[in-house]
């Protein structure tokens, strides 16, 4: 049962599945759930059409210890106009890979 003013789990799922495959990448991985970020990461990778995508592939790469993959994910958004958190993170995937 939720609480007045809290969605119910109905409706949170129906948010879960609304949201972008890389904001749910982001979720699983910030929260250190490398399975279901690496699941994700696989369904972004059928179509790694934008930076944000892009970045995620680098983070995921990186996580699996695939450094040369993670760079060059990561080198590849640099001048592709992601916000400068994003951008920063891939930065620290270039220089820890």
């Amino acid at each position: 049962m939720s609480q007045v003013g809290m969605p119910g789990p109905l409706l949170l799922r129906r948010c879960q599945l609304a949201m972008p495959s890389s904001t749910k990448f982001n979720v699983a991985n910030t929260s250190q759930d490398w399975d279901r970020s690496h699941h994700l990461a696989a369904e972004i990778a059928l179509d790694p059409a934008t930076p944000r995508r892009q970045l995620a592939l680098a983070l995921d790469t990186y996580n699996r210890h695939d450094y040369s993959a993670a760079e060059k994910w990561a080198g590849g958004v640099l001048t592709a106009g992601l916000a400068e958190d994003q951008l920063a993170t891939a930065r620290l995937v270039l220089g820890r890979s």
